[in-house]
């Protein structure tokens, strides 16, 4: 008589189901780094959470074939992982791009699969994004968002561009959160030339070649910049270090490669100044973290970046040199309003936006929409 096959072991149930990306090694992007901070908070405990991890090598030589393959295959995964956990709720999040169709289409799934649904977006081109689709890609993107139960957003100016694609949708903000029990003590001797840091992926988007253009409107005896971050798609770097060569300027500028963990803060310790001239942004984790340094901050004006801060920013035109080095003279000139503006932000950062208030405000809405 032979024996019966070993079953295999059903997973363990969960309350919370969170379809996000958590790619393995140092965490750059803010999502990512969002994702982790819900993980290892109590949140993961109280609603016995799973992850169902969405990060996937990029490789844009693959044949399209495979690639569809590939997203086929992990909907399958994500439809039997719903039936085995039978999770109360399901959160997905989302950017833009080829992100936001794959979160649609798990959205999907878990609605198919009569589950409490909430889509949470990032990206900071969102709305840009969505202009750019022609009347079909646009009713896509519309009827995409009528699928989850609920949408979050991450701050008022997103909660009112999503609510004109669907006006019927329940909207809510929940912002970004920052670990001000990570930030450093401040490091920087008052009397050493002022050190200005940008942190984020190096290219266009995030104003580097404007940067560029403004430091050689500036003095060259007085001010360091350092740029933090790797290639949004590849070859920036390589440009901007050919471009300040051009402007001779090249002396003056640090290229750091990627910051994260311990270092990322100890930078923000050892900085001045924190600059992002960004011509889209949803609400960085990189303000949010200067912030939490107690750093006064030069940015645009755009997404969510006049709601997280007020006398603690000097707001700049997108993709205006003069301005950005006019921002930067009249802050470098007066330490006194440098200090204050630094004092303000830490103040919001842990008023407004510290974890621990934001894990609360999800806590809450976990349990209401799971209800």
């Amino acid at each position: 008589m032979t024996s019966a096959a070993p079953r295999t072991a059903r997973p363990d149930p969960c309350g919370v189901l969170l379809v996000a990306n958590l790619p393995e090694g140092p965490l750059v992007g803010g999502v990512e780094v969002g994702v982790e901070m819900i993980l290892t908070s109590d949140l993961k405990a109280r609603h016995a959470m799973h992850l169902f991890n969405t990060a996937r090598r990029r490789d844009p030589s693959r044949p399209l074939r495979e690639r569809l393959g590939y997203q086929l295959g992990r909907c399958v995964e994500l439809a039997r992982d719903i039936v085995q956990r039978r999770p109360k709720l399901v959160h997905v999040k989302a950017t833009v791009g080829v992100n936001y169709w794959q979160g649609a289409c798990y959205s999907i799934i878990a609605r198919a699969l009569r589950k409490p649904t909430l889509l949470q977006l990032h990206g900071g081109d969102l709305d840009a994004w969505y202009l750019e689709h022609g009347p079909l890609g646009r009713f896509g993107i519309r009827m995409c968002l009528r699928v989850p139960s609920e949408v979050i957003v991450l701050s008022e100016y997103w909660r009112s561009f999503v609510a004109t694609l669907a006006p019927r949708q329940t909207i809510r903000i929940v912002p970004n959160g920052v670990r001000v029990d990570l930030a450093e003590p401040r490091t920087r001797p008052v009397e050493r030339d002022l050190r200005i840091v940008t942190l984020g992926a190096l290219g266009t988007r995030k104003g580097h070649f404007e940067i560029l253009d403004a430091i050689a409107q500036l003095p060259s005896d007085s001010l360091r910049f350092v740029f933090a971050g790797e290639d949004e798609f590849g070859g920036e770097e390589a440009a901007l270090r050919a471009r300040a060569a051009e402007l001779g300027i090249s002396d003056r500028v640090d290229f750091v490669g990627a910051v994260t963990g311990r270092a990322k803060w100890r930078l923000l310790a050892d900085a001045d100044v924190f600059l992002l001239p960004s011509r889209g942004e949803n609400m960085p984790n990189a303000v949010l973290e200067a912030m939490a340094a107690g750093l006064p901050v030069v940015c645009t004006s755009v997404g969510a970046l006049p709601e997280m801060l007020d006398v603690g920013a000097i707001f700049v035109p997108t993709n205006d040199a003069g301005a950005i080095a006019a921002a930067i003279r009249e802050v470098s000139s007066d330490p006194d309003r440098r200090a204050a503006m630094g004092r303000a932000n830490l103040e919001r950062a842990h008023s407004r936006f510290a974890f621990t208030a934001i894990a609360a405000a999800l806590d809450e809405l976990y349990r209401e929409s799971a209800r």
